[in-house]
């Protein structure tokens, strides 16, 4: 008798504590990348003390043009991570630390087997007068800077869309994160792509995580956490074993290095990327008020 007692005592227990959890519904394209979820779990379990238990899931599959919008709702979703701009700021609550320290922002270029060689461009000059087209995302703040800076661009609401764009010679480079790039290789080898191995593109922009308005307590939960992953050194940790490869195995010092400005950075996010970055964007300030 006294065994059930106690073991309907420990099944309502877990009940509760499963109830009054925080459900942590993540963008389904977060979700899938190990080195982001690793960290907003990391977050989550940092800030068990002051907020108790948590849940995390994916969202169902939504693009990410839509997605931004679902995170304002906060049904669907309620936390992404992605690259930032104003409008996303409005849309959804930042947390303002670079998850990937701006690898986001360090560039190169995906070509299909026929592309032509980039050894001799040097410049952005170079770029542009060789007449290279870039695709990009339709909803991508990488879009907007491409064009700011004078770039040819291409693009595609559909994500899924652009590798076979290449492939066919839509446009001639698709610029991808450094630590993007090597699995979509795999994901995408049926269109036979390669990676460039000259130069790399690179303008201040990183991962955040964006939180719905409508869910302020998992903006301020996660937040929390990861001041306290900096301040116990697994940030660092986190990024030696997820990114820091990366930048050997595509060789980043030994590539022609084009720099570009990025005009739709909050000072929030050009002094978070500064403070934690891979790189100081001194050129590239916004205005301050």
């Amino acid at each position: 008798m006294m065994r059930k007692i106690v073991l309907l005592i420990l099944i309502f227990i877990g009940m509760r504590s499963v109830y009054g959890a925080d459900d942590i519904v993540v963008w389904h394209r977060t979700y899938e990348k190990i080195a982001l979820i690793d960290i907003i779990e990391m977050a989550a379990k940092l800030s068990e003390p002051e907020f108790g238990p948590y849940t995390i899931r994916p969202s169902r599959v939504i693009e990410q043009g839509r997605a931004f919008i679902s995170l304002a709702e906060g049904e669907l979703l309620n936390v992404m991570v992605a690259g930032i701009s104003s409008e996303r700021e409005r849309l959804g609550l930042p947390i303002y630390v670079p998850l990937d320290r701006g690898l986001l922002g360090f560039r190169v270029c995906l070509q299909n087997k026929t592309a032509r060689s980039l050894k001799k461009i040097t410049s952005l000059t170079d770029f542009m007068n060789n007449r290279i087209v870039v695709g990009v995302g339709s909803h991508w703040p990488d879009r907007e800077i491409l064009e700011y800076n004078g770039l040819k661009v291409m693009h595609s609401p559909v994500y899924e869309q652009l590798f076979p764009m290449l492939h066919k010679g839509r446009f001639d480079c698709f610029l991808r994160s450094m630590h993007e790039v090597d699995q979509e290789l795999v994901t995408y080898q049926e269109y036979e792509l390669q990676v460039d191995k000259y130069i790399s593109i690179i303008y201040p922009q990183a991962d955040f995580a964006f939180v719905s308005v409508n869910h302020p307590r998992i903006h301020k939960r996660l937040q929390l956490g990861l001041k306290k992953a900096i301040a116990q050194g697994l940030f660092s940790e986190h990024f030696e074993k997820y990114y820091a490869a990366t930048l050997k195995e595509h060789n980043l010092y030994g590539r022609k290095l084009i720099i570009l400005e990025n005009p739709d950075l909050s000072i929030e996010a050009f002094d978070a990327i500064n403070e934690y970055g891979l790189a100081s964007f001194a050129l590239n300030v916004p205005k301050r008020p």
